[in-house]
């Protein structure tokens, strides 16, 4: 299911990472895959490193202070422009499907993480479609 994506915008880099931490959390079982498609994901699509230490330490901080996903994304997510909204939406997809399937809690954070993108059901729809075999 790897895709390979092209670059966001470095001010996307907040909405990115709480959408990749929202989506790992999202069904409380963090598993191996959801850690090396986080990673993964966050390399190629920032040209960065997101370490294992780091990305614990978020998921912490997320778990201990609760994470508003909605209203994080939305006051990062609203400036971005439309493609970089949809790769951001299918990063969110690919972790929550890393682990071969996407539980109910997952469907709810990507349907969360859609309407805060604004992203409307159609636009959402065609970001997956292209994603679900």
């Amino acid at each position: 299911m790897q895709r390979r994506m092209s670059r966001v915008p470095s001010d996307a880099d907040p909405c990115l990472r709480r959408v990749l931490v929202a989506m790992m959390i999202s069904d409380t079982d963090i598993d191996a895959e959801e850690v090396a498609t986080v990673r993964r994901i966050y390399t190629e699509l920032t040209g960065g490193s997101l370490s294992a230490d780091e990305l614990k330490a978020e998921v912490a901080a997320a778990l201990r202070d609760g994470l508003d996903v909605a209203g994080v994304v939305a006051q990062t997510g609203a400036a971005l422009d439309l493609d970089t909204r949809q790769r951001i939406l299918s990063a969110a997809f690919e972790v929550a499907s890393a682990d071969g399937f996407v539980v109910e809690e997952e469907e709810a954070a990507l349907e969360a993480v859609a309407s805060a993108l604004g992203l409307d059901a159609e636009q959402s729809r065609t970001t997956l479609s292209g994603l679900i075999s």
